[in-house]
């Protein structure tokens, strides 16, 4: 990390748990705009970023992210997965003073340094990627790339998984519910949801149901063709449950559960 501090970084919070929730603790920059900031977790970088917004808001997009903001919720569950592993996560930050200058221009450092850290360091969550957009609550998924290939990115990178039973209620009817502790990952009542099943990514149109439980946790209403699915293999096995956004749901079958 003593690169990063060299170029000006500097601690400026940390994530925690709360519950199941992430909870944001800033300490500094709260309010500067044109900020590059790093994830970390001991001494190893996982993340780089940058954002014309102040630091509050973009780190906001972290803890609650919207519909279709993928790099949001990639990152969120990445670290939630560390919390939930014991390991720290921490915020730095290099705010831009606005100094920098080329003739009368300003020149944006968080804009310039992006791309080289990322190069150099090549942190984990970027994926070896560089960017030359800079991020926006707003971010969309990008148009160049097959639905195949960006449920194959997201299946990889969404860490929130949870293991299933496929009961008789759920192998007769075509639906499942999803536990408490995964219920604020997905969508509203009545909304709908995408579901990929199995290698060959099956998709199945679906509906959320808050109001079947007492405790609105989701029921995932998929219908026949989940229905159809699940029966192609044996009642009460196991399988794998991804929740990738609140609006998308992979499920794969868990090792040995079928040929």
């Amino acid at each position: 990390m003593h690169r990063l501090y060299e170029i000006g970084f500097q601690p400026v919070g940390q994530w925690a748990l709360d519950c199941n929730n992430l909870r944001l603790q800033l300490t500094a920059l709260v309010e500067h705009k044109n900020v590059l900031y790093a994830f970390i977790t001991g001494d190893t970088l996982k993340y780089v970023g940058k954002t014309t917004q102040t630091l509050q808001r973009r780190m906001m997009g972290y803890k609650r992210p919207n519909e279709g903001q993928r790099t949001n919720w990639r990152n969120r569950l990445s670290i939630l997965e560390l919390l939930k592993a014991g390991q720290p996560v921490e915020i730095l930050a290099m705010p831009d003073s606005g100094l920098l200058k080329y003739g009368s221009f300003h020149l944006n450092l968080a804009a310039g340094l992006e791309d080289s850290i990322i190069k150099t360091l090549n942190p984990e969550w970027n994926g070896g990627r560089t960017s030359t957009v800079i991020e926006t609550p707003e971010e969309s998924n990008p148009s160049d790339q097959s639905e195949e290939a960006k449920l194959e990115f997201e299946a990889v990178a969404s860490a929130d998984y949870f293991q299933l039973t496929i009961h008789e209620t759920y192998y007769r009817t075509g639906f499942f519910n999803v536990p408490i502790a995964w219920s604020n990952l997905l969508a509203g009542d009545k909304a709908d949801v995408m579901i990929y099943c199995g290698k060959e990514k099956l998709a199945v149109n679906a509906k959320i149901n808050r109001t079947a439980n007492t405790n609105d946790t989701p029921r995932i209403m998929g219908g026949v063709p989940l229905k159809e699915w699940f029966q192609q293999g044996a009642p009460m096995r196991i399988v794998t449950v991804r929740i990738l956004n609140p609006n998308t749901i992979v499920i794969q079958e868990s090792v040995g559960e079928r040929d």
